[in-house]
């Protein structure tokens, strides 16, 4: 009888040890886990920051130039005090460079733009075999109070309102509120105005800054539509911020799938 008892007792004894044995193995595997997917989780996020500073970097060159204005000289059925507004956005590099200035020279060189839309603006962009557009600074490289920027774009592809062939479009500002600091050798035009990006991600001034005009075909003679500028900004295009922030959340989405717990 005794001998039973015993027996009972160190069997119990030894199914407890097994248990509290099991427990310990079952936690320790539970925080094992808890501690890889917390690494994981860790890993992920840090892929996520490089690849988030990967596409800032690779996005940065796409730039945009945006120009307001009113009409003060009807043409191509742009009407007299009409509001107007042009777009150019920017390959980011430019085949020559100056002192201050960037500019294409002649058939087959690289276009400095990737896309030229506008009000009234009818067709889709296309650099034209001859290329001849410039961006440039003239006031800059003097060190003047109020830079100047002159920009003149050839284009091919797009026509006026009433359907007469759109040649050139160019713009020509000043403003005591823009500073372009000038750098040798001069910077790719993508990463230059890049650069002028404020912590609000746009380099903009307003008022009375310049004029522009667009040249026109007719078939047998070459005029122009003018306007006044009323303001002017710099962005990142809108485009490429568009695709950075689909690809972020898409990443973030993926980690709370991954990581967070399901609810019973």
């Amino acid at each position: 009888m005794n001998t039973v008892m015993k027996n009972c007792s160190l069997n119990t004894v030894i199914s407890h040890n097994q248990a509290s044995e099991s427990k310990r193995t079952t936690a320790s595997q539970t925080h094992m886990r808890t501690g890889t997917n917390k690494y994981s989780m860790k890993k992920l996020l840090a892929v996520t920051l490089i690849m988030g500073a990967m596409l800032a970097s690779s996005r940065a060159a796409v730039i945009t130039i945006t120009v307001q204005g009113t009409v003060t000289q009807a043409q191509g059925g742009w009407n007299l005090g009409d509001p107007v507004s042009f777009t150019w956005a920017l390959s980011g590099t430019a085949p020559y460079k100056g002192t201050a200035n960037w500019y294409e020279n002649g058939p087959g060189t690289p276009p400095m733009f990737t896309d030229v839309t506008g009000t009234g603006l009818q067709g889709t962009y296309a650099a034209p075999n001859w290329r001849n557009s410039t961006i440039s600074l003239p006031r800059a490289q003097d060190n003047t109070s109020g830079d100047y920027l002159y920009l003149s774009s050839e284009v091919d592809g797009l026509s006026a309102p009433n359907n007469n062939e759109v040649l050139t479009l160019v713009i020509g500002f000043t403003s005591a509120s823009f500073d372009f600091p000038l750098s040798s050798p001069l910077p790719e035009p993508g990463a230059f105005f890049g650069s002028l990006l404020g912590p609000s991600g746009e380099y903009s001034t307003s008022g009375s800054i310049g004029s522009g005009l667009v040249k026109l075909w007719t078939g047998s003679g070459m005029p122009e539509m003018g306007f006044d500028l009323t303001s002017i900004s710099i962005v990142p295009e809108p485009s490429e911020w568009a695709a950075m922030s689909f690809g972020v959340l898409g990443i973030v989405w993926v980690v709370k799938r991954r990581f967070m717990p399901v609810r019973a």
